[in-house]
């Protein structure tokens, strides 16, 4: 905060008569010095000027003084030497689009607690420098960092907040970091980080949120998990690799707001004890290995929980158990195919959708509008009933509570047939189209796909990565596909096609977040699935083409993975 001169109030009657009396005793005499403006430590001043000119900074004005001053970024404490030395305490260089390394010159401001650099170019690694720092926080999410977390990081042990997410990071997590007993804030999703998943964890006893998502990290989790109990805010541990776990011991966690554990081949059944969590707005056990009965104070909870993907068994959680209109409606779900309820009563041999926009005919085929506004855990059959999407998952990080589930291209558009690619749906989690009766036999399906949001500027906006999973008919087609990689721009179309076949008269194409994209760039919430998060993972689907069969050519197959929770 900005030195400002004492002036209290209670005072000011006092003060005006002591003048009085100062005049009455030695008259107009000469009045007395101002107290000297507190400045900046010299040697912090010079470190300031180091800065600006390694990173290109032209806007600070030196001349007028950078502490809080005209949007410098640099916050100050003025109280030193009896308000007459500021030192630095915080720097927020955010979204600046910086490049090049890290400089080590923050190392030399004695008194820096909070460090923001997201959302810039940097590469490289942490300097070894900092580790002398007082740092209380520190965020370089979104950036080009790489390589391993030097051990030395374990001397800042005053960090509260710490934000690595959305970097190259390679290598297992430092065990310094148990070292952080003060950490209540730790993210490091979307990174290169390697290695069995930390016992240390459970040694971060004040963490209030925890997120994991999308690395390199194997399960199974560490049982001291159930340790973290003060995670008030959110647990989002997700998509670890290796050997699957139990289900956690969560009993403690009951003022938890969000959690999501998706995607980590937990087994068993959910015990008991996971009832204390009644409280948690937002739960995930999405795409696990989860058996038995689904708990009933689940169906019959109004807030919002995604069990899909795993293998229940009905048991008491039929479809009559379930409630129609709740928002984890899981009803539409317990089927593993739709019966063809056309009104002619006639099967379809083709079916072109144009994803996130209105009907469109181009070169004489014509595509189907798909422009339903809504999206979180939603099932839509159109009107014709030829086809239905389901979609799971809810935005969570961007507090807009009626959120936008059709994206729109962010610049204009210059491809060959546009107005296929300048909209897209957007599904939190996973999304799915189910093309509904359709001729049983073996069909050529073309997906569509444009990055139509991130760039191919030199900005940070450039760095967003989305990367998604495609199944067809339960099998995977694609993995961690990358569409601005794959097209070699963004705003340049590219086509992917596959053979596949259809049995009960149903195709499902079904895309969801491989836990490998980014998910704050250009801003939080616009992530790397077509994203979580927030789920900050998003899918965007462009176009859909299932093209006239061969019937000669039908393979008996199993109908593709079997829903069950939000749709």
């Amino acid at each position: 905060m900005a030195w400002r001169p004492p002036c209290p109030r209670a005072w000011s009657l006092v003060f005006f008569l002591g003048l009085l009396l100062a005049e009455a005793v030695h008259g107009a005499g000469a009045q007395a010095a101002a107290p000297p403006a507190p400045r900046l430590a010299p040697s912090e001043a010079r470190v300031l000027r180091r800065l600006a000119a390694a990173l290109s900074i032209s806007h600070w004005d030196f001349a007028a003084g950078l502490c809080d001053y005209g949007g410098s970024g640099v916050h100050c404490d003025c109280s030193f030497s009896n308000g007459t030395i500021c030192h630095v305490t915080e720097i927020f260089l955010n979204k600046q689009n910086f490049s090049g390394e890290l400089p080590p010159d923050f190392a030399d401001f004695p008194n820096l607690l909070q460090l923001d650099l997201s959302r810039n170019l940097f590469h490289g690694g942490v300097p070894d420098q900092w580790a002398r720092m007082k740092l209380q926080g520190l965020s370089i999410e979104g950036n080009e960092f790489h390589g391993p977390i030097p051990p030395e990081i374990g001397g800042l042990i005053r960090m509260e907040k710490l934000i690595l997410s959305a970097n190259e990071f390679t290598g297992p997590l430092p065990t310094a970091l148990s070292l952080f007993s003060n950490l209540t804030d730790l993210r490091i999703s979307s990174t290169n980080f390697s290695g069995r998943m930390p016992d240390f964890c459970g040694k971060l006893k004040r963490l209030e949120k925890l997120q994991i998502e999308g690395s390199l990290l194997e399960g199974p989790l560490p049982l001291s998990l159930s340790e973290l109990t003060n995670l008030s805010i959110c647990m989002r541990i997700s998509d670890l690799r290796g050997s699957g776990s139990a289900f956690p011991d969560l009993s403690g966690m009951h003022s938890m707001k969000t959690m999501d554990l998706s995607f980590n081949k937990l087994s068993g059944e959910i015990p008991p004890s996971f009832a204390n969590m009644r409280g948690v707005d937002y739960i995930y056990l999405t795409e696990n290995s989860l058996t038995g009965n689904i708990p009933g104070w689940l169906l019959r909870r109004n807030k919002i929980v995604d069990i899909s993907l795993n293998n229940f068994t009905m048991g008491s959680s039929g479809p009559n158990q379930c409630l129609p209109g709740s928002v984890n409606n899981v009803q539409p779900c317990l089927k593993r195919n739709f019966p063809c309820v056309a009104s002619n009563g006639q099967y379809r041999s083709s079916l072109h959708i144009n994803c996130g926009d209105k009907e469109a005919t181009i070169n004489g085929i014509e595509y189907e509008a798909d422009t339903k506004p809504k999206g979180a855990s939603l099932l839509y059959v159109t009107p014709g009933s030829n086809w239905a999407f389901s979609s799971t998952g809810n935005f969570m990080d961007d507090n807009i509570n009626d959120d936008n589930y059709i994206a729109t291209s962010a610049s204009k558009l210059v491809m060959p047939n546009s107005e296929l690619y300048s909209k897209a749906r957007l599904s939190p989690l996973s999304l799915t189209y189910h093309g509904l009766c359709m001729l049983s036999g073996s069909y050529t399906v073309n997906l569509h796909f444009a990055e139509i949001v991130f760039t191919n500027d030199t900005t940070y906006c450039s760095l967003g990565k989305r990367r998604f999973n495609v199944f067809i008919q339960g099998r995977m087609v694609l993995e961690n596909f990358n569409i601005e990689q794959s097209s070699g721009a963004a705003g340049k179309p590219i086509i992917k096609t596959f053979q596949t076949h259809v049995t009960n008269h149903t195709l499902e194409i079904q895309f969801y977040w491989a836990g490998r994209g980014t998910t704050g760039i250009p801003y939080r919430v616009v992530s790397g699935k077509s994203n979580t998060n927030y789920r900050p993972k998003e899918d965007f689907v462009y176009l859909l083409d299932w093209v006239t069969p061969k019937p000669s050519s039908i393979h008996k197959e199993p109908f593709g993975p079997f829903w069950m929770g939000t749709c």
